[in-house]
């Protein structure tokens, strides 16, 4: 496999990651290499074709003359995105694993009363939509508020303590 390690199996058997030299019988094999497999926390693998073109899961015809079969995979990273407050509104796209290199643009969409503030984890600022290349794994909040309020707790004498909303 490229990159090397990532398990593959023939004619349906185990699942191997060192299949340098395998001796098959002249004539069909099924070749099998697996969708998508984890690397690290935030990082998979990701098939994309095999040396001969065929398909993940694919028929081979053995011949007399030596013959080697390579599946390729790309490797992919997790966005992972958040609105806080949950009620606030969503982010476009959803969570979920980007091809390395792609760019990803994200989107911030409030719910009424909210609107939307800013960035934060990974990203930052309050540039909308934000910009994005995933080489890494990445998580991204957007920060939504309800325009107008705020709240402050300020603490008198000692022995009392007073609670003022603020509209602004």
């Amino acid at each position: 496999t490229s990159p090397a390690g990532i398990p593959v199996s023939v004619d349906g058997g185990a699942p191997e990651n060192t299949l340098l030299n395998a001796n098959l019988s002249p004539g069909p094999h099924l070749v099998s290499a697996p969708a998508t497999t984890a690397a690290s926390a935030g990082v998979r693998m990701a098939f994309s074709n095999w040396n001969d073109s065929g398909a993940a899961t694919h028929l081979i015809e053995v011949t007399g003359s030596a013959a080697t079969y390579t599946a390729i995979f790309k490797t992919q990273y997790q966005l992972t995105t958040t609105a806080f407050p949950a009620p606030g509104g969503t982010v476009a796209p959803a969570s979920g694993f980007f091809d390395a290199g792609t760019p990803v643009s994200l989107v911030p969409a409030a719910t009424a009363p909210y609107v939307f503030d800013s960035w934060s984890g990974d990203g930052s600022g309050s540039t909308n939509p934000l910009s994005l290349t995933m080489n890494a794994p990445l998580s991204v909040t957007a920060n939504f508020s309800v325009p107008g309020f705020t709240c402050s707790i300020a603490t008198g004498a000692a022995d009392r303590k007073s609670t003022r909303l603020n509209s602004s």
